[in-house]
């Protein structure tokens, strides 16, 4: 039973005949080819082509709205947004919808979302401020128990909303918007129930960063094989990142793992560099990086310190000597300050703003202003942004804190492309395999699934999740019972219209972050590749050669581990193309 349906006098079934009536009415429907009218907007050129008509609802959407503070309001309010995501999401589930068209109605059905989760925080607020009902009472004075008969409210959706506040709804916010989902209060409870203190030392700085207004067609500081540019890597993994500089005779000459089968790879891929492996806190090795660095002539540190801290997928200790890292980074440009030109450091979004203890009592409100000061009181011009994969031709939406620096300039992010690539575009071509099965071209190996996890995916269509299957096709327990996990984005397939989500470490699991194919629609009513992804088909996200080296020892797990924590090789390039030329 909908709460809010109730208000409006209609059971749930009645309301979703309603969304129908809406749907049917507003219009998801075949123009006729009579009564076309010149198409005036880019929506109504894409529908025109699609014979399509769009939803009154997504066409210009008017979604900067304030949110109401009068309960019978609020209960108005409500039922529109809800009305207007459970269509949103039903338009999204239709096959074949062009992709200006579907990104159209997916950013409204998000923002109607979001108005809807801020409604239901005002609720919270109301409810915070009001007194409970205990014993008799003057009845003039309005309770919390009043505000949740008035509003209709079960006893578990007023728990629900009553612990809901303006950072675990924020943050819910971020995060459906960074995994390219539709947020709910479910999101917003799974981020409140993570909450660690250590998640309250933190600013919210917009960092947007200089980029440049122009396509870098060439990079800025050209590089030749008789005059390369040398770097040292440090926190390494196995190199992805790296992997194009070559062509740009950008080399590395020193690098650092304490990972013994990263360092392995590295040296099986990287056979030139020096790769010192250990502890970057052990002064030993901490001393050879610095002795080696200067023998080799380099110019330029590179660094990516673990984001596992930071991450919203991590543990989230800003205070753990991971986390701390970024110290002891700083440590080793100040001692190779003396021939050092550039510096880029990468993390997840969060890292910037993020306050570690050690900051306290400090001038600096966090990580990101601690850097840039210090490194601007080395001579370095510094540059601070969060860029996304997905805008510099990787196939993955994949949002990364930069920061740069340079001696010899400003060093500006590169221009994005004008359009991102869809997922088709990656993978489409391959063949289409299912559970178990080998295509017979390497890498792309569909690992088993127990049979009632390929039956679940099997009827659950392109960009849904098994979670809003039939009753009879929803993921399960062991136990037979309804699964009940937070994550809304586990049994979930991606979308073939869009770039790939963030790939995490974790992408041979079906109760993930969106890792499931989206499938194609097969005759029977059912969709094929109920799997996660190949290894072929992660690299090519990631925006790797299907004959990238891996090495053959190298196992399923340690494959996607590196490829989930790395850094967007063509991202890379493109930065180091916009190196600003030497003085």
């Amino acid at each position: 039973m909908d709460i809010f349906a109730k208000k409006l006098g209609l059971e749930e079934s009645n309301l979703n005949e309603v969304i129908q009536d809406i749907e049917t009415s507003l219009n998801v429907e075949t123009i006729n080819k009579d009564e076309r009218k010149e198409p005036t907007t880019e929506v109504e050129i894409i529908s025109e082509q699609a014979d399509i008509k769009l939803p009154a609802l997504f066409v210009n959407a008017n979604t900067n709205v304030a949110i109401p503070t009068d309960p019978n309001e609020l209960i108005e309010f409500i039922t529109v947004q809800k009305t207007a995501v459970k269509l949103g999401e039903s338009l999204l589930k239709k096959p074949n919808l062009p992709k200006g068209m579907y990104q159209n109605i997916f950013t409204s059905t998000q923002r109607y979302a979001e108005l809807l989760l801020d409604a239901e925080l005002e609720i919270s607020k109301q409810l915070k401020e009001l007194p409970k009902s205990q014993g008799r009472r003057n009845k003039s004075v309005k309770t919390k128990a009043d505000l949740i008969a008035e509003m209709g409210l079960t006893p578990k959706q007023a728990r629900e909303i009553n612990s809901l506040d303006e950072e675990c709804v924020e943050r819910a916010k971020n995060m459906a918007r960074e995994t390219t989902n539709i947020v709910s209060r479910n999101w917003a409870i799974r981020m409140k129930r993570k909450t660690r203190p250590e998640d309250h030392q933190s600013t919210n700085v917009d960092y947007i960063g200089k980029v440049a207004t122009y396509p870098d067609s060439a990079f800025c500081a050209k590089y030749t094989e008789s005059n390369p540019l040398y770097y040292t890597q440090l926190f390494a993994n196995v190199g992805i990142g790296e992997y194009y500089l070559h062509e740009l005779n950008v080399i590395n000459a020193v690098a650092n793992e304490i990972l013994p089968e990263r360092v392995a790879w590295y040296k099986e891929v990287y056979p030139h560099c020096n790769m010192i492996e250990g502890d970057f806190y052990d002064n030993d090795i901490f001393n050879k990086l610095i002795a080696a660095y200067h023998e080799k002539g380099c110019k330029m540190v590179l660094a990516s310190p673990p984001c596992q801290p930071f991450s919203p997928a991590g543990n989230k200790d800003y205070n753990s000597s991971e986390a701390l890292l970024f110290l002891r980074t700083l440590e080793f440009i100040k001692a190779t300050d003396d021939v050092n030109q550039f510096v880029m450091i990468e993390n997840v979004p969060e890292f910037l703003n993020a306050c570690p203890n050690v900051l306290s009592g400090t001038k600096y409100q966090n990580i990101a202003e601690y850097i840039k000061g210090e490194l601007e009181a080395l001579g370095y011009i510094v540059n601070i942004g969060i860029l996304d994969a997905a805008d510099y031709g990787t196939c993955q939406c994949r949002k990364r804190a930069i920061i740069t620096a340079s001696k010899n300039g400003l060093w500006e992010f590169p221009y994005p492309d004008k359009r991102r690539p869809m997922l088709w575009e990656c993978i489409g071509d391959l063949p289409s395999i299912e559970a178990g099965e080998d295509s017979g071209i390497p890498y792309h190996v569909a690992d088993p699934l127990p049979r009632c996890q390929v039956e679940v995916l099997k009827h659950t269509p392109t960009g849904c999740s098994a979670h809003d299957n039939q009753a009879e096709y929803k993921p399960k327990n062991v136990n037979g019972k309804l699964s009940n996990a937070w994550f809304r984005t586990s049994f979930k397939r991606k979308s073939w219209e869009k770039p790939c989500n963030t790939i995490v470490t974790q992408t041979n699991i079906v109760s993930g972050y969106t890792t499931i194919h989206p499938g194609r629609p097969l005759s029977d009513g059912t969709y094929s590749d109920a799997r996660y992804l190949t290894i072929l088909e992660l690299l090519r996200v990631s925006g790797l050669p299907d004959n990238y080296p891996i090495p053959e020892w190298a196992d399923d797990r340690l494959i996607r581990e590196v490829i989930g924590e790395a850094f967007m090789p063509k991202l890379v390039k493109r930065l180091i193309q916009m190196l600003p030329k030497q003085c």
